[in-house]
């Protein structure tokens, strides 16, 4: 099976070839990457001290 597939791709078939989505074909805002990429470079993002853990009855 694998040597028929490397046989069928080194044929050159168009059909073998899979094309990524563009974002926009993904639901993305044409441009959203381009406008948003490094919008935070000069924002350090902070993780606030996280509350104590919940202990939970066991499932057993």
């Amino acid at each position: 099976m694998v040597d028929a597939l490397r046989t069928f791709a080194a044929k050159g078939h168009a059909e073998a070839a899979v094309q990524p989505k563009t974002p926009e074909e993904l639901g993305w805002p044409a441009d959203f990457f381009e406008q948003t990429a490094g919008c935070l470079q000069n924002e350090p993002l902070m993780r606030y001290p996280q509350s104590e853990y919940e202990m939970r009855e066991s499932l057993e």
